[in-house]
Order: C-alpha cells, then structure tokens, then sequence
C-alpha cells in the first residue's frame, strides 16, 4: 500500500500556500536519503519541487513573488 503525505510551503514574501502530494517512501528517500530533488522526483515541475524543498527548509517564495521580484531589478 502506497501512503502519500501532502506538503505544505508558505511563500516568505505574501504568506500564500502552495501544496504538492508525494509519497512518503519518496520523501524519506529526499529527506534522509541524501538524494536531490530532482533524483527523487524527475518528472515534477520547477516549482512543485519548490515547494518540497521550502516544507523541507522552510524558506520558500512562491512563482508569482519570484517573478515579481525579477521584474523589479
């Protein structure tokens, strides 16, 4: 039976929250596999992997602020 766990990042800059469903074993195998993101989860989109990696960290901009900002400079 696969278990999945949905993960949760807040953006830094306008509190929004982005979510991605993965599974545990998958995470476990980021988390304490020392393995990439992009090993774990390939076919995942730039910013889905974002948002593992902000609940990982919990430092995370979502895509709209990230673009913002890059207009800005």
């Amino acid at each position: 039976m696969i278990h999945n766990v949905t993960l949760t990042a807040s953006c830094m800059t306008c509190n929004t929250e982005d979510t991605v469903t993965v599974t545990v074993d998958d995470y476990h195998q980021y988390s304490w596999g020392n393995k990439l993101v992009q090993q774990v989860w390939p076919t995942l989109s730039t910013w889905e992997r974002e948002v593992i990696i902000g609940f990982r960290t919990g430092v995370f901009q979502c895509q709209d602020c990230w673009i913002k900002e890059g207009d800005e400079e």
